[in-house]
């Protein structure tokens, strides 16, 4: 019995494959007389190989899918590759355009910078310049200094020397207007005539008065102002002691606020203040009657009041101090027309004498 091959199939896909294997197998039926058995070996081996190709065709799809799916993941990975080198170009361009941009903004400081450095060497040869005219300049102030120092070192001297002077002239009328008071007090203890006694015992008190302003000027650091309220206590007690009116019966209120006068207001005050407060103590308390000398002085905005008061006897309602015919009121209108003031009388309680007069130049 002649023995059948098995047969070998290509990569043919299964319906090819089985219509060959039964064409060959038809075809060595038909060549030799084949018995059953023979028949049955024959199918078995073209069953088999027919298994065998089918298992490879398998696996040859598998391998072709997997080829196929390798390459779907390629051609993924490479449009991933393109998108990124195109996104890579995109941010290239970009950054040339920034570069190009950084490049004409360098080029643009280089300019600016060349003008700064010329305009800084202006600056420079400016500053060199000022410099040489404040050494010059300071070399002029320091010999300006020098001279200025000399001079207030003469100026100084020149002012101490005439404040020696100016206190020496206080000090020297002030013991003229005293060796005067004690000539007029000798008169007065030689004459026996009441009337002339006190009327030169008036003069006294005015000399004293004037005295009195110079001895505060010659205390005082400042010769050209009188701290008018120290000046008119002393006065006022000075006038008490010199008439002899007990302060049991009268007493004096003095209220002044602290401020000082120049010598050209100081003096005509004091003898105000001199005339009225002796004429309140000659007039206002008869047959040693009790009573109240006030006196104020106080700044009024750009004038200072000047009040001397008495709770005393009281003058005529129709009395005029610039009528009057008394020597002390006609020297008191005179003084108060001197500091360029006004005089009111007031008849309340008493009688008060109101005196207003500008400050004038502090």
């Amino acid at each position: 019995m002649a023995r059948i091959d098995r047969v070998q199939a290509g990569p043919l896909d299964g319906e090819e494959l089985r219509r060959t294997h039964m064409i060959e197998i038809e075809k060595e039926i038909g060549d030799a007389a084949l018995g059953p058995e023979d028949y049955a070996r024959a199918l078995t081996n073209i069953l088999e190989d027919f298994a065998g190709e089918r298992f490879r065709l398998r696996e040859n799809q598998a391998a072709v899918i997997n080829i196929l799916e390798d390459f779907n993941g390629e051609r993924r990975q490479s449009e991933s590759m393109q998108k990124a080198i195109m996104n890579i170009l995109e941010d290239a361009g970009m950054e040339k355009l920034q570069i190009e941009a950084t490049q004409r903004a360098a080029v643009n400081i280089l300019a600016d910078f060349a003008a700064e450095k010329d305009h800084l060497h202006g600056v420079q040869k400016a500053i060199f310049n000022i410099f040489d005219d404040l050494h010059a300049e300071k070399s002029l102030l320091e010999g300006t200094q020098a001279e200025l120092v000399r001079s207030g070192q003469e100026i100084r001297a020149s002012l101490r020397e005439k404040e020696v002077l100016l206190q020496e002239v206080h000090h020297r009328v002030k013991n003229n207007l005293q060796v005067i008071s004690s000539l007029i007090h000798m008169q007065v203890r030689k004459l026996r005539d009441v009337s002339s006694r006190s009327a030169l015992e008036e003069c006294q008190n005015r000399v004293l008065a004037i005295s009195l302003i110079h001895e505060k000027l010659y205390q005082s650091r400042d010769y050209a102002r009188v701290p008018f309220s120290d000046y008119a206590k002393s006065l006022a007690a000075n006038i008490f002691h010199a008439t002899g009116v007990s302060p049991k019966n009268v007493k004096l209120n003095v209220a002044f606020e602290s401020f000082s006068l120049a010598v050209d207001k100081a003096i005509p005050c004091g003898l105000i203040l001199n005339e009225l407060i002796t004429n309140a103590l000659k007039h206002a308390f008869p047959n040693e009657r009790r009573g109240t000398i006030c006196v104020l002085m106080r700044r009024a905005g750009d004038e200072i009041e000047f009040q001397v008061g008495d709770d005393g006897a009281g003058m005529n309602a129709d009395f005029d101090a610039a009528k009057s015919d008394s020597l002390g009121m006609q020297l008191v209108q005179t003084l108060v027309e001197q500091l360029d003031g006004r005089l009111e009388v007031l008849h309340e309680a008493g009688t008060t004498f109101q005196i207003r007069f500008p400050v004038g130049a502090e």
